[in-house]
């Protein structure tokens, strides 16, 4: 079977709940399974999501260029979000360039 994964917000480190899941999940899976792994997330320095391809059939990574958490720029981009009907992080992340990833790999 081929699986596409998608995962907003990173898979490594699996330092948090939901990375920790997605990341045991999809070992398991990649033993029988054809798994492509698509994350977004915010760009940082360090990135290590390039050491998951030997896991994964294929791993596409976009790091976008967000504002760190908690900052005057993310606050502001928050206050911005309270005037759309979209929940911020779903605005955070739903740019062109994801959306278009998604697109070609479907």
């Amino acid at each position: 079977m081929r699986i596409l994964w998608v995962k907003a917000g990173g898979l490594v480190p699996p330092d948090t709940g939901g990375k920790i899941r997605s990341y045991s999940i999809l070992q398991q899976l990649a033993k029988r399974h054809e798994v492509t792994l698509f994350t977004f997330y915010r760009k940082y320095d360090g990135d290590r999501h390039s050491e998951l391809a030997h896991l994964f059939h294929r791993v596409v990574c976009v790091p976008l260029p967000l504002p760190a958490s908690r900052t005057f720029s993310e606050v502001a981009l928050y206050v911005r979000n309270l005037l759309t009907l979209q929940p911020y992080s779903v605005a955070k992340f739903c740019q062109p360039l994801v959306s278009g990833e998604v697109r070609d790999l479907l």
